[in-house]
């Protein structure tokens, strides 16, 4: 009885020693929470992003040396300064009026801060009230860049609803970018990607505005362009049409195999009342197979309407055999 009446206040006194640790760890998270709310001032750096719009330079450069200045802050940003692993930056747009041009450096420009403490505070004021700036000078370097013209690509992913297709050329509006950056840079960049654009169950005409895939160390101008394509819904039909030889001279027969073809071909729903392929034929031109007396060769599809949106032959090919008129065909 007496080993069962100490297990019993063991136990409780585990529990209670168990309950007064969770509430002072609770009592020490609400302590925190208070005192990290509180703000205080303190010392922080930045890398500065400088943004300028200098003829023949390069857009942007960060600081080489940092930005020191005392702010007052709440304790929870100082601690995410503190211990962050990436370097805290901020990014600025001067005037281009403010940056002054260091004596014998190429490319070497600095700036007072005492210049730009306005824009230091607007970048900084949802974290930070400045007291005052240490660092009194910024230096950056702004190499100078050189600008060539370069076609556009443009990157889609597109789908269609059932019996619609793209009719036309897609357009785009510019079709060729300025870019500007180092020589080095430029002399691998043929051309530029708008960023993907993805369509699905397309039925109607599509037009919008997309941005380019960015380029390290390449600014293009203008930095978006308009894009446009023709939709429309197709009727899509059969055909056979008879193969035959054109340009062949006096004293040859030829032999086409097969020598009717299938066309499967897609015109706009409109236009199929009006639509006639009375005209429309395949050929082959002797002048292609000239002295070849055995060959397979694609037939050319002559007359056929501006409203067809596309078609496919099957087969493809034909076989041409050229014969001397004296010879007997078994």
């Amino acid at each position: 009885m007496f080993k069962l009446n100490s297990s019993i206040i063991s136990y409780e006194r585990g529990r209670r020693l168990l309950q007064l640790l969770f509430c002072l760890f609770l009592a020490f998270v609400i302590w925190s929470v208070h005192n990290l709310s509180d703000d205080y001032s303190h010392l922080f750096q930045y890398t500065v992003v400088a943004k300028s719009s200098m003829s023949g330079k390069s857009e942007d450069s960060k600081s080489i040396n940092k930005l020191t200045l005392r702010a007052r802050a709440s304790g929870f940003y100082i601690l995410k300064h503190r211990y962050s692993r990436v370097d805290a930056s901020m990014v600025l747009s001067p005037d281009s009026k403010l940056f002054k041009k260091m004596p014998g450096k190429r490319d070497s420009y600095y700036l007072l801060t005492t210049d730009i403490r306005s824009h230091i505070s607007e970048a900084t004021a949802d974290k930070l009230q400045v007291e005052y700036l240490n660092t009194d000078t910024l230096f950056f370097l702004f190499p100078g860049v050189v600008s060539k013209e370069v076609p556009v690509a443009f990157k889609a992913k597109i789908s269609f609803r059932d019996q619609y297709m793209q009719t036309g050329e897609l357009k785009l509006e510019p079709e060729t970018v300025t870019i500007y950056g180092e020589q080095s840079v430029l002399d691998k960049t043929d051309s530029v990607y708008t960023q993907l654009i993805v369509m699905e169950n397309v039925s109607t005409p599509v037009n919008g505005v997309s941005a380019f895939t960015p380029v390290s160390g390449i600014t293009i101008s203008p930095k978006e362009l308009l894009y446009s394509m023709n939709v429309e819904r197709y009727v899509e039909k059969e055909i056979l049409l008879p193969v035959t030889m054109i340009n062949l001279p006096e004293g040859y027969i030829s032999q086409l195999n097969p020598s009717e073809i299938r066309m499967t071909y897609r015109f706009p729903l409109k236009s199929r009342e009006s639509l006639s392929l009375q005209s429309t034929a395949l050929y082959v031109n002797y002048k292609r197979v000239e002295g070849v007396s055995d060959t397979i060769i694609a037939p050319i599809v002559e007359n056929l309407p501006i409203e067809i949106l596309g078609y496919t032959l099957y087969p493809g090919y034909v076989e041409c055999k050229i014969y001397p008129n004296t010879k007997v065909i078994k």
